[in-house]
């Protein structure tokens, strides 16, 4: 089997997706931190192939698909996937599909609200549902979409405005146009920031509470703190070691000289000892000679 999703809801209880051709795509749940998985559903549609899957609470629950009989194969569970139904969804385009890359071409929020994107050639939409999957909008992102391996790869929210969704040609990861999107209405509109990740990526995420945005592929990983104002491309050893404080700082200091951000600055502590912590905060860095201090014990 092919898993691509997982989604826990508690430290015993967690959803396993499988992804592939008809009765490849599965749901399985666990309530015992993994010692058993129980087949929950399997895919009766010969054309059906799952791509994400999300829940609301522990009883409430969605899972995408690619298109099958015209839209896109959206199933939701309201008894913590003891059943799976089957919603009605907006006209797909030919050759429309979710990427079921990363996991996270599916977003939740709320108690109802979802969010899921496209991607394949002459395509690259988001789907918006408020009602939990029962009825939907759609609308276009500036993401490419000039071939089968091209389109939407991840959307994520940090409320129920602001978010960003991420992609680009898996096939060509160097390239980076037409690799991002952000979105300030919920996702009525979508628009390109002024900069953009310095190649494809198919995940992104916000950090609740740390005010940062991260996103990654497989030709590198970008964060930025000022609403994509400005990136900050990250080592692979950085992400390795959990190093991101001195970037952190850096785009902080910038966001600072650009108050049209749509995020609020803060102090940046994120780093992997209290010692550490003290040596590097915000606080402790305000001269040149600290700065440099704080780099070369983290960054090596």
């Amino acid at each position: 089997m092919d898993f691509r999703g997982i989604r826990a809801i508690d430290d015993r209880t967690a959803y396993l997706m499988s992804a592939g051709a008809g009765d490849a795509s599965r749901i399985y749940k666990t309530i015992d931190a993994g010692e058993h998985w129980t087949l929950q559903f399997t895919n009766t549609e010969p054309k059906g192939f799952f791509d994400s899957i999300a829940f609301w609470d522990a009883a409430h629950g969605i899972v995408a698909g690619d298109q099958v009989d015209d839209g896109a194969e959206i199933l939701t569970t309201s008894d913590g996937g003891a059943h799976w139904e089957r919603q009605k969804t907006l006209h797909a385009l030919p050759n429309e599909g979710s990427f079921a890359a990363s996991n996270t071409c599916l977003f939740v929020r709320g108690s109802g609200e979802v969010w899921y994107a496209t991607g394949g050639r002459g395509t690259g939409r988001i789907f918006h549902s408020m009602d939990g999957g029962r009825s939907w909008t759609v609308a276009a992102a500036p993401v490419r979409n000039d071939s089968a391996t091209a389109g939407i790869f991840s959307i994520a929210f940090a409320d129920a405005r602001r978010g960003i969704v991420v992609g680009g040609d898996y096939s060509k990861d160097k390239e980076d146009r037409g690799n991002i999107a952000i979105t300030e209405d919920g996702g009525r509109t979508w628009a390109a920031p002024d900069d953009r990740p310095k190649g494809f990526r198919s995940a992104a995420a916000y950090v609740a509470g740390m005010w940062i945005w991260i996103v990654t592929g497989t030709s590198g990983s970008d964060v930025s703190v000022d609403g994509w104002a400005h990136l900050e491309t990250v080592r692979r050893s950085l992400v390795q070691r959990h190093e991101l404080h001195t970037i952190g700082l850096r785009l902080g200091r910038r966001r600072a000289r650009h108050p049209q951000a749509v995020w609020p600055a803060r102090s940046w502590t994120w780093t992997a000892s209290r010692s550490a912590r003290a040596r590097c905060s915000a606080s402790s860095v305000q001269t040149a000679s600290a700065r440099r201090r704080c780099s070369n014990a983290w960054l090596g």
